[in-house]
């Protein structure tokens, strides 16, 4: 578990000194509190999610997607696919969501409803 991230999700901005780099419970329970809301529970910090970046989620489908689907992929649309995923995972991270979504909607793909199911969960990971 990210300490800090499920820190900052339950109490954004939290005033306190120490490190939580270790990501334990000790370590939480040494930091010194200094904010006015109230410091979270170890349970309550647990029970927090994080979801990870988009990109991240994204690059990950992808990749499976061009090892899953190798054999009907020739190499030079893998290529192409490689720099299409590239391409995607940089415009994510400036913060261009419209622009990726774009590039997996154009992407070209191989005809095969498998394929386009992966193109379908990973269009289906983008905020409404």
């Amino acid at each position: 578990m990210d300490v800090a991230a499920a820190l900052d999700k339950l109490i954004p901005a939290a005033v306190y000194t120490g490190s939580l780099t270790a990501n334990t419970q000790e370590a939480y329970a040494a930091i010194q509190w200094g904010d006015e809301r109230p410091k979270p529970s170890w349970t309550e910090l647990s029970a927090v999610v994080i979801e990870p970046p988009l990109a991240d989620v994204l690059e990950g489908i992808f990749l499976d997607g061009i090892r899953q689907f190798a054999a009907i992929v020739p190499a030079s649309v893998r290529g192409q696919l490689f720099i299409l995923k590239a391409a995607g995972v940089e415009a994510l991270k400036a913060g261009d969501i419209e622009a990726t979504k774009a590039l997996i909607e154009e992407a070209p793909l191989p005809q095969d409803a498998q394929v386009e199911a992966i193109r379908a969960e990973m269009l289906g990971r983008f905020p409404s």
